[in-house]
């Protein structure tokens, strides 16, 4: 969680990240879809929500390992649309 103090206030806000790995615990399509478009937006970062995982206190070895699954196939589908765009870069002369 993040926290902000300003004028005596103090505010929580969950980080994306984290919301990322609930969200992967679900894996609902709409919490799915959301994750793909935090990534491609920048907003989301994969690296970080691998890092996190090993901090992760999950309910069950099943959910643990579901997180685990979709983060994997999260980076391999990163990694396919990395090298889809740098072809695309490359055949406009970029």
């Amino acid at each position: 969680m993040t926290c902000i103090e300003q004028n005596g206030l103090r505010i929580w806000f969950l980080d994306p990240d984290d919301a990322a790995i609930s969200k992967y615990a679900r894996s609902d399509p709409n919490d799915l879809r959301w994750i793909r478009a935090g990534i491609l937006s920048g907003y989301l970062s994969l690296p970080k929500v691998k890092a996190s995982l090993a901090s992760t206190t999950f309910l069950d070895a099943e959910e643990e390992a579901t997180v685990r699954n979709q983060v994997a196939t999260a980076l391999v589908w990163f990694e396919t649309i990395k090298k889809s765009r740098i072809k695309g870069s490359k055949a406009d002369g970029v």
